[in-house]
C-alpha cells in the first residue's frame, strides 16, 4: 500500500512539533498488513514526547515497523479541539 501522504520520520517529527507548540491532538493511521482498514491512534498533547519517542526507537525512516513487517504508519493528522469535554 502506498503511503496516504508522502510523509516519513523526519516529516512525523516536524509535524509533532508543530501539534506540541499549539497544544495538538496527534492521530496517526497505521496500516497493518491483512487488516481490511487502517487503525487509528490518538495522541494527546502530553503524550507527544514519549510517543515519538517510542515511534523513533521502532520504526524506520520510511515508518515501517523494524520488528513487525507489515505494519507502518501511513498518515498523521492534528487537530486543537476536543470532541468530548466531559461536561
Amino acid at each position: 500500500m502506498r503511503k496516504i501522504i508522502g510523509i516519513d520520520l523526519e516529516g512525523l517529527e516536524s509535524k509533532f512539533e508543530i501539534a506540541k507548540k499549539y497544544n495538538e491532538t496527534i492521530i496517526l493511521s497505521v496500516k497493518v498488513k491483512d487488516y481490511p482498514k487502517l487503525e487509528n491512534i490518538i495522541v494527546p498533547p502530553e503524550n507527544i514526547d514519549k510517543k515519538l519517542n517510542y515511534i523513533k526507537s521502532v520504526y524506520d525512516k520510511d515508518l515501517n515497523h523494524k520488528r513487525a513487517e507489515g505494519i507502518e504508519i501511513v498518515a498523521v493528522n492534528s487537530y486543537n479541539r476536543e470532541i468530548n469535554k466531559g461536561k
